[in-house]
């Protein structure tokens, strides 16, 4: 498009004489239906000239010329004056389509700008004028059309920044300025940010909800009342303050209602343990105390406060009965000091327990050691339950050993030696158990305080090992009591004739080599260090002697009595009798009362015949029964 051309300036006044001289033949090719109008105009023309020359003829005839001349002179003028105004009417037509075409490029340059696009090509030189224009005008309008539909655009986006930054109180960060307008990829990147904007809102939105639920329970839980407007706001309105302002204060209140409500849960937890012991130590009725936990129920201000309010209460009262009151915690911190184990010397270690001046420190005092051992307790109350359990269990150990040995042992009447010997079985399992488990709480102790853990003045290892030295010290101790008695028994003469028989008492069994072991074993030797006492456990065998009863040869040189013969008959029988139980004793020298079992205990009843359990006063019977002698060991008289 050329919108340059020079053109001539013709006015009104101009004439054909002024106007460039035009070839026929060219405008002709230039216009292709110029000669086509022309024949047309040329014989409307000739028919006007026609008829006006007629009728100027008629009027001036051929004698008046110079009229003719002067009128012909003046239809020449008037013709050529309006074929002339006809061309600068089509000049100046010519020159505003150019002008408008111009402003047209113009306001399409400063649209382009904006958006920041280069000049589209618009037509070429085969267009008209009107062409042009058009064609200009049309993407004209497209151009405003894209303008306006971004400005909207740009104008949505600041407004929208403008509100989410007002309501997260932030800066924006993004600013486009104007003009230009912003490129798609630039209003991309702010819409992106607009995004980013609105999701952060919808999060503080979200925590901001979340934080208010959590408040409005802890809220309801503690009674509690708000202490400033923001704290009214947010207990009240159903409006979200999201600004970074409010989160924050919103985050701290919500904070600060979790620690009011651990530490509300912890002082009523404390204040109704103290409650229980001052209501137990004045000893307060049973239905005034369920009506006050009844009234006053859950973790709320107003049960802190009531709580409060009871132990001042209870504590005036005390105070008043302060005496009664010490020696009520000192029976208590006595009890807690024996399950805590606590020897003499440690008990010793708190002066003030034999204190006679009855203050309210000195109650304090007193409360102050009661806790901390019922703290300790509670910490070691695994190994504390164990070694009571051990002491238990080694006792009932101990109990079943000396039933083993005892002389009513083969009193079996209701199975009890099949019970005792379960019962056995069970702590020889048992008691090695529990002893492994106290030395690793034991051990665990030592790691987590750096010391050594005490029952009554010992470690756990020394009392175990204690406990096992003493039993086969008091074993080898008993073993050689009894191998003293049956030496003294063996050598001392009878003393009265009912009893006939030796003894089966523990100490006539007991062989001479007391360091035997018992199939019954109950109490497994320790496992200990190199540094501990090993305790030796050697079994014995069993003896294969044949019970044999020697032969006896009496030789009678006299006439024997009637009264002489029932006492000769009577001396057999002891004799008899005496052999058997000397041949019991003799197969038993190698053995331990420990290794005597149910089955040998029948065995040896074997050579017994027609045993009884009653000796007839005065007339002693022939046969006579095999019962063991609770005294010394006598011989037949």
């Amino acid at each position: 498009m050329n919108t340059d051309k020079e053109v001539n300036p013709i006015t009104e006044h101009s004439s054909f004489e002024d106007l460039e001289k035009l070839d026929w033949n060219v405008f002709v090719k230039e216009v292709p239906h110029g000669q086509e109008l022309w024949a047309e105009i040329e014989e409307i023309n000739k028919q006007g000239f026609m008829h006006w020359a007629k009728i100027v003829h008629n009027i001036a005839g051929e004698k008046d010329a110079e009229t003719l001349k002067t009128w012909w002179r003046d239809y020449k003028l008037n013709l050529n004056d309006f074929l002339m105004d006809m061309v600068v009417e089509a000049v100046r037509l010519e020159q505003s389509t150019i002008k408008k075409i111009k402003d047209l490029l113009i306001q399409l340059q400063t649209l382009c700008i904006e958006l920041q696009e280069p000049i589209p090509n618009i037509g070429s030189g085969t267009l008209s004028l009107f062409e042009e224009q058009a064609k200009l005008m049309e993407c004209l309008k497209q151009y405003e059309d894209i303008i306006n539909q971004k400005k909207s655009e740009l104008k949505m986006l600041q407004d929208k920044q403008e509100e989410l930054c007002k309501q997260l109180e932030e800066e924006p960060k993004m600013k486009l300025k104007y003009p230009p307008l912003p490129t798609q990829s630039e209003l991309a990147k702010f819409q992106q940010y607009i995004d980013k904007l609105e999701n952060e809102k919808f999060e503080r939105e979200e925590k901001y909800c979340a934080l208010k639920d959590e408040i409005m329970e802890l809220v309801k839980e503690l009674g509690y009342k708000p202490k400033d407007d923001f704290e009214k706001k947010v207990m009240t309105s159903n409006k979200a303050y999201i600004t970074k302002n409010n989160m924050e204060r919103i985050e701290f209140f919500a904070k600060s209602l979790k620690e009011i409500m651990k530490q509300t849960k912890e002082d009523i937890s404390q204040l109704r343990v103290k409650i229980e012991d001052l209501w137990k130590m004045l000893d307060v009725n049973l239905m005034d105390r369920d009506e006050f936990r009844t009234h006053f129920k859950g973790n709320s201000l107003a049960t802190l406060d009531a709580l409060w309010l009871e132990v001042k209460r209870c504590e005036n009262i005390r105070k008043a009965n302060i005496k009664m009151f010490i020696e009520k915690l000192r029976v208590e911190l006595k009890t807690l000091w024996e399950k805590c184990h606590c020897s003499e010397l440690v008990r010793r270690q708190f002066k003030y327990f034999n204190d006679e001046c009855f203050t309210e420190d000195l109650l304090d005092l007193h409360e102050i050691e009661i806790q901390k051992w019922k703290t300790y307790y509670e910490e070691n109350s695994n190994l504390l339950e164990l070694l009571n359990k051990h002491r238990e269990l080694w006792q009932k150990g101990l109990q079943l050993e000396e039933n083993a040995t005892g002389p009513d042992r083969y009193k079996n009447r209701g199975g009890k030696l099949l019970m005792e010997e379960k019962e056995r079985n069970k702590l020889a399992k048992q008691i090695p158990k529990i002893e492994d488990e106290i030395r690793v709480l034991s051990e665990q102790f030592r790691e987590k305080n750096f010391c050594s853990f005490y029952t009554f003045g010992n470690t756990p290892e020394e009392y175990i090992d204690h406990m096992h030295l003493e039993r086969e010290n008091n074993r080898q101790l008993k073993l050689s009591a009894r191998k003293l008695q049956r030496e003294n028994t063996m050598l001392t003469p009878a003393k009265s004739s009912r009893n006939l028989f030796p003894s089966t008492s523990r100490a006539a069994l007991t062989p001479s080599t007391p360091a035997t072991a018992s199939k019954r074993k109950i109490f497994a030797t320790p496992s200990t260090d190199s540094k501990r006492t090993k305790i030796a456990n050697t079994p014995i065998s069993r003896s294969k002697t044949p019970r044999v009863i020697p032969k006896i040869k009496i030789t009678h040189t006299h006439m024997v009595l009637p009264s002489q013969k029932r006492r000769s008959s009577v001396d057999k029988s002891r004799r008899s009798v005496g052999k058997c139980k000397k041949s019991r004793v003799e197969n038993k020298e190698n053995h331990d009362i420990n290794n005597t079992t149910y089955t040998e205990f029948q065995s040896d009843l074997s050579c017994k015949k027609n045993v009884r359990s009653t000796i007839l006063p005065g007339d002693i019977l022939t046969n006579t029964p095999c019962k063991p002698s609770r005294g010394k060991r006598t011989k037949p008289a």
